[in-house]
């Protein structure tokens, strides 16, 4: 699993994602909210209604860069 923390600010947090397999899907969990993007440094956009954990096809995300954020 790949995680990682890091702090933009005071007032928002980027918070670990743990990425697993299963079957055909990418599964995310997460605390905050999830956020994707097409690059790696972004925009980064809220994935709308995304809870934890959240499935992701891999046949339809064949490159997307994927981060967690929590407001303070």
């Amino acid at each position: 699993m790949l995680a990682t923390t890091v702090s933009l600010s005071r007032a928002a947090t980027l918070t670990p994602v743990q990425i697993a397999r299963e079957d055909t899907n990418l599964v995310l969990t997460f605390p905050g909210k999830l956020q994707q993007a097409a690059q790696a440094h972004g925009p980064f956009t809220n994935v709308t209604g995304a809870l934890s954990p959240h499935r992701s096809p891999l046949a339809t995300a064949p490159a997307v860069f994927w981060r967690a954020r929590r407001d303070e």
